[in-house]
């Protein structure tokens, strides 16, 4: 279906105008929705094996994302939107139509994106932290650079020609010559450097590999010994900038508050005043993470700081809560840290 940039345009205006009607966000939802669902079928076909083992459907998966996108706060005003039309140098109005359609578009791919690499993580946590690492090391890297086509992320080793002319390097070969490597020497970092050298000293086949068949090649020579160091919940934060950090930040807490209204609020379990401290609490804690790159122990010193009360109480009362709103936490974070470089 082609969507008409007019249109597009015209209702992101009406929907963010005092006068909006229940239409015009019927018809933004509907053009949204057919965006993204057509971005998770041809441009991330793994989204259907991925929504499949989730026991869900592409469809579901693209409502969860406009979702997002139409998300409102307390006050009724859909943030997201909100933020994109300002981030619009010309503004909403004065951008042309096909400019709006394209960053209305890129918004929704990079949520969509964003959702599937929390699937990822929740499906395959070995390769989601294997994946993590392997964009850490091309942050950098001096010998790849990343770029995108239509089998996703690539990488291809720097100033040189890929010769994407030339046939797939086969998953197996590669499996094969990097086995070589003594499992001792088997960092990530190593690995690139070898793979590097593989790529470069042959002339066969194409000097370009997807991603997600780097990270599955490096977890079959990992097999199944590729784990965290004890006592972290999360790969390290090296590569990542504040900027990034304080995204993630924001998602994450987001999530959590998400849970505690609809887990805990809506059930009425606990009150307004006490989710309003479990949240406060946790922007506390998630910021605690980010300094020291690692979880931090001792939440009820942290519920206490907003919600006085005993240990009796905490442990009787809160605790569980607590405790499972940490991995919530946890697995959100997790699943952010090996989205999309």
């Amino acid at each position: 279906m082609q969507i008409p940039y007019d249109v597009l345009k015209d209702r992101l205006i009406r929907v963010l105008s005092p006068e909006i009607e229940s239409r015009d966000i019927a018809d933004l939802v509907f053009f949204s929705r057919i965006i993204v669902q057509s971005h998770l079928e041809h441009v991330r076909p793994s989204s259907l094996w991925l929504c499949r083992q989730q026991g869900m459907t592409v469809e579901d998966l693209s409502c969860d994302c406009v979702g997002d996108v139409f998300r409102r706060n307390e006050g009724g005003t859909f943030t997201t939107l909100t933020t994109f039309a300002s981030a619009l140098d010309l503004g909403l109005p004065g951008t042309p139509a096909a400019e709006v359609f394209f960053a209305f578009r890129k918004l929704l791919t990079t949520v969509a994106n964003q959702h599937l690499a929390h699937l990822f993580a929740e499906n395959d946590p070995a390769g989601g932290r294997i994946f993590r690492n392997i964009t850490e090391a091309l942050r950098k890297s001096r010998h790849f650079d990343v770029r995108r086509d239509i089998r996703g992320l690539v990488l291809r080793p720097r100033d040189r020609d890929p010769h994407d002319e030339r046939p797939a390097f086969p998953m197996e070969e590669l499996v094969r010559r990097l086995s070589g490597v003594p499992a001792a020497r088997r960092s990530v970092s190593a690995l690139m450097n070898v793979l590097h050298r593989l790529l470069l000293g042959q002339k066969i086949y194409r000097m370009s590999l997807p991603l997600v068949d780097v990270t599955g090649v490096f977890k079959q020579l990992y097999a199944g010994e590729f784990v965290h160091e004890q006592g972290t919940a999360f790969a390290p934060f090296d590569g990542l900038s504040e900027s990034d950090l304080q995204v993630i930040r924001a998602e994450v807490e987001t999530v959590v508050r998400q849970k505690v209204l609809v887990t805990y609020v809506m059930k009425g379990k606990v009150g307004v005043d006490e989710a309003r401290a479990i949240s406060d609490t946790f922007h506390d804690l998630l910021g605690d993470w980010i300094r020291e790159g690692k979880p931090t122990d001792g939440m009820m010193s942290y519920l206490q700081k907003h919600q006085p009360m005993d240990e009796a109480t905490y442990r009787s009362e809160f605790r569980p809560k607590m405790e499972y709103l940490l991995r919530i936490a946890r697995e959100a974070f997790e699943a952010r840290l090996v989205r999309e470089i």
